[in-house]
């Protein structure tokens, strides 16, 4: 039960949460959402196209690649 609880509290990020959250601009944070190795998004509700990302593992991610941490964009235009 406090597996699914857990589960229900975590934070969703849209595309714009997710650029603001990693310091960057819609484009860049576009560009690493279809770079290899990004995390997947989770649909909204069943049957709806509406993604987020889950808070915890944009964090992941931006701790494993030098090119995002501190905000830092060095991501080729």
């Amino acid at each position: 039960m406090a597996t699914e609880y857990q589960h229900m509290t975590k934070r969703l990020l849209s595309l714009t949460d997710v650029a603001a959250h990693l310091s960057v601009s819609r484009p860049t944070a576009y560009k690493y959402v279809n770079a290899v190795g990004f995390p997947k998004p989770v649909a909204c509700e069943p049957g709806s196209t509406a993604r987020r990302w889950n808070v915890e593992d944009i964090e992941t991610w931006r701790l494993t690649n030098e090119a995002v941490k501190d905000g830092a964009s060095h991501a080729s235009a």
